[in-house]
């Protein structure tokens, strides 16, 4: 056991000092900035530049909008018609919308008599006579109009389950793609590289070597994660309380102890066992990029039950789901959890192949 935490401990220095390291932590960090800014900077909402920015961001439009007379919903439309350039619509419903317009105005029609008019009298016109209507009927609310519906709405959920969905989808494919710089580049840098800090380990047996040498790449890449979703976590939670929103606290941690430590887990225990069984690292990158392409694209993991073919997948896509019972996923994540530990002794089994000898150094 000490001998697995000596070499536990030398991976994780060697990873957190490596190029590869820092740089892959800097791009997921800009990833996530770029993903949950409108949350860490706009919510809850308290100004009109909050409003707009999560709309810019497609952020519940449907909560920033609010609703509008049909006097002035009319107005807007034939506003808009009014400053149509000519060419963006076909000749007959360009110039059936310029008369439709100047009937309304003449004889000073109300939204109802004005749909009735266009469905009776310009047929090819009244599609897109209905997409004005529906684009114009609704407006961007203010502060005061927008702020009391945001409240209602949470009032039904917690905020911290709507965005701990969220935040631990979106880290499940971060720590994903993070494994092959972990595991395909660093991992396997003793095939290339005689490691200095081994001279000074004890003699080990393949299995410690790789044990070892997985829980402090998992630890090394793992803890930013934790570091920045406790940060995270904690400045929303303590934001969203303020305005008396549910937050709980509990519902992030849990998500990334039950989906995204095992995601991590799993991809770099497939990387190293195909890199043990091919004996050489690069040759596993086109079997797992196609296998996280499948788990990224098909789907939810709890709702897709149209392929026999879903259960095979070790991610589970929450972006069609506001599911944050996590234990629901716990039979499922044990059995990934369970298949990381097995690729990973399979792969230690393997390691003599690649030129270790149990002397606390690598040969050629």
């Amino acid at each position: 056991m000490m001998t697995v935490c000596k070499v536990m401990w030398f991976e994780f220095l060697y990873q957190i000092k490596s190029k590869f390291y820092l740089l892959g932590i800097l791009i997921a960090l800009l990833f996530l900035w770029s993903e949950f800014s409108p949350y860490i900077q706009h919510y809850p909402v308290e100004d009109n530049n909050d409003i707009r920015q999560l709309y810019e961001k497609g952020i519940h439009p449907e909560l920033l909008h609010v609703d509008v007379s049909p006097e002035e919903t009319l107005t807007s439309v034939l506003q808009h018609i009014d400053n149509l350039p000519e060419g963006i619509l076909s000749p007959k419903n360009y110039n059936a919308s310029k008369e439709l317009t100047a009937i309304i105005k003449a004889q000073n029609l109300p939204l109802e008599q004005a749909n009735a008019l266009v469905k009776h009298q310009y047929p090819s016109f009244a599609p897109q006579w209905e997409v004005y209507i529906e684009e114009k009927g609704q407006r961007l609310g203010s502060i005061e109009e927008v702020q009391p519906v945001f409240k209602a709405y949470y009032e039904q959920r917690a905020f911290s389950s709507e965005f701990a969905v969220l935040w631990v989808d979106r880290l499940q494919i971060i720590m994903s793609f993070l494994s092959i710089p972990a595991f395909l580049m660093l991992f396997f840098k003793d095939r290339r590289f005689n490691a200095l800090e081994w001279l000074h380990a004890k003699p080990f047996t393949g299995q410690q070597y790789v044990i070892g040498k997985y829980f402090g790449t998992v630890t090394a890449w793992s803890l930013p994660a934790v570091l920045v979703s406790t940060v995270v976590n904690i400045w929303i939670g303590v934001q969203v309380t303020a305005q008396a929103y549910n937050y709980h606290f509990t519902n992030l941690p849990l998500g990334l102890l039950i989906c995204v430590l095992p995601t991590f887990m799993i991809s770099g225990a497939i990387i190293v066992l195909l890199g043990c069984i091919f004996q050489n690292e690069v040759a596993a990158l086109p079997v797992f990029l196609l296998y996280l392409i499948y788990n990224i694209t098909s789907g939810v993991f709890m709702e897709n039950d149209s392929t026999p073919w879903s259960s095979i997948k070790y991610m589970i896509r929450l972006d069609e789901s506001s599911s944050h019972r996590w234990m629901e996923y716990l039979p499922h994540q044990g059995v990934v959890l369970g298949l990381s530990i097995l690729f990973v002794l399979l792969a230690g089994r393997l390691w003599p192949r690649q030129g270790l000898k149990g002397k606390g150094r690598l040969t050629s």
